[in-house]
């Protein structure tokens, strides 16, 4: 038998995939695609995390193209 709590719930919020947030002792950032095509760090402030997405509290205004991984070519695998 399995029992899911939940704790924390938030709606209609501003997230990213997990795989998306770059996290490190200097603070946590997400790659996006700008305006040349060129992938840049953002720095971003977090919220609630689930399994599957962040919460990106701020940092991001909700229409940038997110790199979520680059493959080994350097080609950016983007959501958004």
């Amino acid at each position: 038998m399995t029992i899911e709590v939940t704790l924390a719930e938030k709606t209609d919020v501003l997230s990213v995939p997990v795989a998306a947030v770059l996290r490190s002792s200097d603070g946590d950032e997400v790659r996006v695609v700008n305006d040349q095509g060129t992938i840049t760090r953002v720095p971003v402030t977090i919220g609630l995390i689930d399994n599957e997405y962040v919460e990106i509290v701020t940092g991001l205004k909700g229409n940038e193209l997110v790199v979520i991984d680059v493959d080994a070519a350097g080609t950016p695998a983007a959501g958004g």
